[in-house]
């Protein structure tokens, strides 16, 4: 009946690709092939935090990495924020278009499945509620939920956000990390169990300073090993 219920769906309202907006076959990887062809890729990137490399520092790390210490262990992260891939994300976050979740989700889903990690459980970076009520939705949670879905292991809403922080995106690198000292707490009802290997989803990932806050929490408080994904990361 489900089945049944989305083709008949597919047909009155055709799935649209997510950059220019031809129609495709499928909702599920909605980016018809000249996009494919032409989307910015994050190809050569750090194996810890998912940023693209120009210099390489051993096991193909980025500096900051190779020197700094990390509460999570690897980033996926497929795409560059840029050109067209910003102007779809953007429109993922801000204007609604909910249903990019699932291409994005599967973008991330493919790019992690090459490596042959498996979490055992996917959570994602909170927003505040204030945020929340006036967008309508966490674009993370959908994300994470999206994901959870295709490796069959459960989204955990783990964390709570306890500042309602401004934008990030102009501030330095310690000025983010000041903003989000004590932003994010755990959540006493989730259950997860400890020593076990989870994934945390954001949108963007720009300095990690959000999703390094949120990691050490969970390391913390799980003793799990932890590991993050994004759409994409910033140039």
């Amino acid at each position: 009946m489900k089945r049944f219920f989305t083709k008949a769906a597919n047909i009155l309202f055709p799935p649209k690709c997510i950059v220019c907006g031809k129609i495709v076959d499928s909702d599920r990887l909605s980016i018809c092939p000249d996009c494919a062809k032409k989307i910015a890729y994050n190809t050569r990137k750090c194996s810890v935090c998912g940023k693209p490399l120009d210099t390489v520092y051993g096991d193909l790390k980025c500096a900051r990495c190779a020197n700094t210490y990390r509460p999570f262990v690897r980033a996926f992260v497929p795409l560059l924020y840029k050109d067209s891939v910003r102007e779809a994300i953007l429109r993922f976050k801000f204007r609604g278009k909910r249903s990019y979740c699932r291409t994005f989700a599967t973008l991330i889903f493919l790019e992690i499945k090459k490596s042959g990690y498996i979490p055992d459980y996917v959570t994602f970076v909170p927003i505040h509620f204030v945020r929340r009520g006036t967008r309508g939705y966490n674009q993370s949670e959908l994300l994470a939920r999206e994901l959870a879905k295709l490796f069959g292991v459960r989204c955990v809403d783990s964390l709570k956000r306890l500042k309602n922080t401004r934008p990030l995106a102009k501030l330095k690198p310690k000025q983010r990390e000041e903003m989000l000292r004590d932003a994010f707490a755990p959540k006493n009802n989730a259950k997860i169990e400890p020593f076990s290997k989870i994934l945390l989803i954001d949108d963007i990932i720009t300095t990690g300073a959000t999703m390094k806050e949120c990691a050490k929490i969970l390391k913390r408080t799980y003793k799990s090993e932890i590991t993050i994904a994004g759409i994409a990361t910033s140039v």
